[in-house]
């Protein structure tokens, strides 16, 4: 955790204001920093998101709240003047600078399912 803690605020002191840059994408969670670990991700394995459920019998590789809310405060005190990106709402973000940006802009279901 320490690792990317530093990572984040290196990260930060290095590109925070750089003026070639419109936007950061918080990732570093998740499958390719994509934030989730489907299907290792703790729902039911249906087909149709809309469908799936938690199940405690099934494996969750995602980090729990209280770190995945560690990693997103160390984004937010890392980038004062760079906006940041998430690519799923997550209640977690709380009031931080961090906005969502749609997965799947062109997929009906995509924006439905994350917007609902």
């Amino acid at each position: 955790m320490s690792a990317l803690e530093n990572f984040i605020e290196a990260f930060g002191k290095r590109y925070d204001g750089d003026p070639r840059i419109g936007f950061i994408e918080v990732g570093l969670i998740g499958f390719w920093g994509e934030l989730h670990t489907w299907p290792m991700d703790g729902f039911t394995q249906e087909t149709s998101l809309l469908k799936a459920r938690p199940d405690p019998t099934e494996e969750n590789w995602m980090p729990s709240d209280a770190t995945l809310l560690r990693i997103l405060k160390d984004y937010d005190a890392a980038f004062n003047a760079t906006r940041l990106l998430m690519r799923y709402p997550m209640v977690k973000a709380g009031q931080s600078k961090l906005r969502t940006w749609p997965a799947h802009p062109l997929s009906q279901h995509s924006t439905k399912h994350w917007i609902s």
